[in-house]
This record gives C-alpha cells, sequence and structure tokens, in this order.
C-alpha cells in the first residue's frame, strides 16, 4: 500500500500477458518466422511449389536438430544478404506471424490484462517496462487505437498519462512496414550487442524504472539474462545504500 500512496508503483509486462490474447509465443513465433525466412530464401530461385516443400521440411530439420536462436540468427542473416527489400519486409513478416492468431483488437480484453490497466488508471502509473513487442496493451486501453511512425520508431507510446516503454522494440497490429523499428532486439546477436551497450535505449529506460520504483513483474519468466543484471544491480545498489 506504501508503494501506491507514494506514487512510485510500477509495471513490467512480459510474455505471459499477451498470452490469452493469441499472441504468438516464442515457440511459434520462433517455428513460424523460421518458415517463412526459408520460404522467401528458397522462392528468390525455385519454383512455388519446390519452395513451399523444401522450406517446411528444412524448417522442421532445423529447429529440431540446432538452438532456435541460433536458427533463427542464420536464416535472419542469409535473408538480408538475398533479400532486396531489406529489414523493412523481416519486420512485416515478424509481424504476420506475431498475430497471426489475433483476429481482432478485441482479443486484446483479457481478464489480466483489464486488471493492469484498471490498476495503471487507478493508482496513477505513470511509467511501465513493457517487454512485449505487440500492441495488446495499447488496444486494450483504447480498442480503436492506431499506432504512428514516431512510436514505432521511439518503441514508446502511451496510455492515457502512463508512458509505455516498448524495450525490445514495437511492432503493434497495424504495422504496414513504411517505418524503421528501432531499439528492435530478437536475434542472438542483437541481445549480446545490448548487453555490452550500457547506454542503449532498452538499458536505460529499464534502469531509470526498475531502480527507482517499486515493479509488479507480471508474466516474466527471468530467464532473461539483461533483465537479472539489472536487478543484481538494484540489489547491489539497495545494500550499498544501507552501510553506514
Amino acid at each position: 500500500m506504501n508503494a501506491i500512496d507514494k506514487k512510485n508503483l510500477s509495471f513490467a509486462l512480459g510474455a505471459g500477458c499477451s498470452k490469452d490474447s493469441h499472441i504468438s509465443d516464442w515457440n511459434v513465433l520462433s517455428n513460424a518466422l523460421g518458415y517463412e525466412l526459408l520460404h522467401k530464401i528458397i522462392g528468390i530461385k525455385s519454383p512455388e511449389y519446390k519452395c513451399k516443400i523444401v522450406a517446411e521440411e528444412l524448417n522442421k530439420q532445423m529447429f529440431s536438430c540446432f538452438d532456435k536462436s541460433s536458427v533463427l540468427d542464420a536464416l535472419y542473416n542469409n535473408y538480408i544478404e538475398v533479400s532486396s527489400c531489406g529489414n523493412r519486409e523481416y519486420w512485416k513478416l515478424i509481424k504476420d506471424v506475431l498475430y497471426m492468431n489475433y483476429d481482432n483488437p478485441i482479443d486484446a480484453k483479457q481478464p489480466l490484462m483489464n486488471s493492469i490497466v484498471k490498476c495503471i488508471k487507478k493508482n496513477r502509473i505513470f511509467e511501465v517496462v513493457n517487454y512485449n513487442f505487440d500492441s495488446v496493451l495499447e488496444q486494450n486501453f483504447d480498442s480503436s487505437y492506431k499506432s504512428n511512425a514516431n512510436e514505432i520508431e521511439t518503441s514508446m507510446t502511451h496510455i492515457g498519462n502512463c508512458k509505455i516503454y516498448h524495450v525490445h522494440g514495437f511492432v503493434p497490429f497495424d504495422y504496414d512496414g513504411k517505418s524503421d523499428i528501432n531499439n528492435f532486439i530478437f536475434t542472438d546477436k542483437e541481445y549480446y550487442d545490448n548487453a555490452n551497450d550500457t547506454d542503449s535505449f532498452c538499458n536505460i529506460s529499464q534502469r531509470n524504472i526498475l531502480f527507482k520504483k517499486n515493479v509488479i513483474f507480471v508474466g516474466v519468466s527471468f530467464t532473461d539474462s539483461n533483465i537479472k543484471e539489472i536487478l543484481r544491480e538494484r540489489m547491489k545498489k539497495n545494500i550499498n545504500s544501507n552501510k553506514i
């Protein structure tokens, strides 16, 4: 209750917050994206019937034999080399597989997200860390929500007076491939680069909130080494500040 009274409360939202809205989880997203990337790579030099068969079989074998993150890294690098469209088509593919079972913004109206939005409004929470790419939170708050280029490029949105930091990048439901998605962290290389950059948008945004607020983590698995390192820093800082 003191955290609420002091207006020092915040949320950190993970994949578990979007699951009930039928947003693709990591396993579904990685497999579907792997297939789509293979389809694009093979399709440049092969007829459609062959492309579909080969992509499906290769995708199955690669994801059963190798680490998914490593497979996606390899496919992404190969795709970028042969593609004439570059990253914007790649982000569009991610958008398509991310929302492939999310049929309508009404899907955002799920009990867990309803409760989070209600708490943000009631307790005047002004900053939230969101580790998800999706716009489920924004569409729960306003079912008519439409993104704009600035939100996509800065990875920041608002619901009322609350600023939402999409620290791994923002790929909204209505993304049309016309804007660059900055601060995007998905492949292994992007995670490693971010971990080594203390001044990245992701790390600065997390520290500004996780160090200063009383944070409620919802749907976060804590398998992300970046999150754990920042929390270790906060614990160490609190311990040192209590020394006489």
